[in-house]
């Protein structure tokens, strides 16, 4: 099946000089080149959405980090809980990949690329049915591999810590999360607050440390997340002791908000 970009991937892929017949068929995503697939996962994601009253748009990722601007810790972290041989694999964990085949779809299995490409290109195959699933987890299976090589380790990674979720559409990405939960920029993060960011993106109303109902839980699955990154070699028993010892250390800067920019419901 052939995905049609969405208008604001258009308009990024238009920033690039690329020959257009008269009259063509919008270009796929599948027939980008690798610095068009570069600057498509590294550009802001605007999202639009119907309401009551008309169309909402806001942008996912408003404040978008390059992987330099990521500290090593984070990367650390969200690569120990969500996708522990990302650096290892072409886009596809055979081996995660065989668990899902013993134990079902339920049991997950996508990689990092796979993630990135179901919130930016498969987002209309969000359909809980067994057939959606098959759907959806069959092209995340034929495209990560291309997507993984085309884009690089380091972009994507920064791609998907740029918009994924960690509570909901008023904290998407890790600049707006940083901001949130801590109250200071993405490169003051220490080792715990990163765990603690990580163990949220699995289910962030689960995991949220705000809440006084799920305070523990967050903090709990924050030394979970810890402890695979001394398992994996990622940290020394030392540094989780001292993580755990530091603990959070909470900024002074305000909360970051992106209000939703009402659009004319023509």
């Amino acid at each position: 099946m052939k995905r049609v970009l969405g208008p604001a991937a258009l308009l990024l892929v238009s920033l690039l000089p690329v020959p257009h017949a008269h009259g063509a068929e919008p270009q796929s995503f599948w027939d980008l080149k690798p610095e068009q697939l570069r600057l498509l996962v590294a550009a802001p994601q605007v999202m639009v959405t119907r309401t009551a009253s008309g169309l909402d748009a806001y942008c996912r990722c408003p404040v978008v980090l390059k992987p330099h601007e990521i500290p090593n810790v984070m990367k650390k972290a969200i690569i120990a809980v969500e996708d522990k041989r990302f650096m290892d694999h072409g886009g596809v964990d055979l081996i995660a990949l065989g668990s899902v085949l013993r134990g079902g779809l339920s049991r997950g299995g996508s990689t990092i690329p796979m993630q990135l490409l179901k919130n930016i290109v498969l987002h209309d195959l969000q359909g809980r049915d067994v057939l959606s699933k098959l759907e959806r987890k069959g092209s995340e299976l034929w495209h990560a591999g291309k997507f993984d090589g085309a884009v690089g380790k380091q972009e994507l990674l920064a791609a998907y810590l740029n918009q994924i979720e960690f509570g909901g559409r008023e904290v998407v990405g890790l600049y707006r999360a940083t901001r949130h939960y801590f109250r200071k920029e993405p490169g003051d993060l220490n080792l715990y607050e990163a765990a603690l960011l990580a163990g949220i993106v699995q289910a962030p109303a689960r995991f949220n440390p705000l809440k006084e109902t799920t305070k523990k839980r967050a903090h709990e699955r924050a030394r979970l997340v810890l402890s695979l990154m001394v398992q994996q070699g990622r940290i020394t028993k030392a540094e989780e002791r001292r993580a755990l010892q530091t603990g959070i250390r909470p900024g002074k800067l305000p909360d970051f908000r992106i209000q939703p920019q009402a659009l004319p419901n023509g």
